[in-house]
């Protein structure tokens, strides 16, 4: 019997590029992922401001929240290694990307003292061209929704214009969710406790 495989697979277009995976991680994860919160060097997180001439001045009046950089080593291993494979299960499952790369895995603390947020924006480079980008973006709660009041996560899965239109994404400690890189998405403000989560995106080739 012979196939077509162009009925079979299904287009990328077709496919949802959304999807959250329940309980990824479990208590014990968690607790050794808090601890590098003690040993990890935090900055005030930045973002890219508008080129002014040929200088790109930082911006830090758009995303309010402390990030630290998670580099692959014999301590953080494992948890490159998970990510990893659930990575590679949601691209095949929700988007059939071409991935290369993941990018270091980064940790956020949005504080409710600070009213921590990260307003509306897109993961991948809006303007010019670069070999390489942002396909996918991945999110994974690390706090309880218990432990802090505020610091939704919006996501415009369809292009709408109206933000009351976005998908309110509920996440429970361990979950983890991906979503298109060029989603417009964003962290409304946290009110009380600490919202911690870690963030990574994965690579792939831009087309011409």
């Amino acid at each position: 019997m012979r196939y077509n495989l162009r009925e079979i697979l299904i287009p990328p277009y077709d496919l949802p590029h959304f999807g959250v995976m329940k309980n990824v991680f479990d208590q014990e994860e968690i607790d050794r992922i808090l601890f590098y919160e003690k040993i990890l060097n935090f900055e005030k997180a930045q973002t890219i401001g508008e080129q002014q001439g040929e200088k790109l001045e930082e911006d830090d009046r758009y995303r309010i929240c402390d990030i630290a950089s998670m580099m692959i080593d014999q301590n953080t291993q494992w948890l490159w290694d998970k990510i990893g494979h659930i990575s590679a299960k949601a691209n095949y499952d929700l988007f059939l990307y071409d991935i290369n790369a993941i990018e270091d895995l980064n940790y956020l603390i949005y504080h409710g003292t600070e009213n921590g947020k990260y307003i509306s924006h897109r993961d991948v480079l809006m303007h010019g061209y670069r070999r390489y980008d942002r396909k996918i973006s991945g999110i994974m709660m690390l706090s309880d929704p218990s432990e802090y009041k505020g610091g939704e996560l919006l996501i415009d899965t369809h292009a709408t214009d109206s933000k009351e239109k976005w998908r309110k994404v509920e996440l429970e400690k361990g979950d983890v969710v991906f979503f298109d890189s060029g989603f417009t998405h964003c962290v409304e403000p946290v009110t009380e406790g600490k919202r911690q989560v870690i963030v990574f995106w994965l690579y792939g080739k831009n087309k011409l």
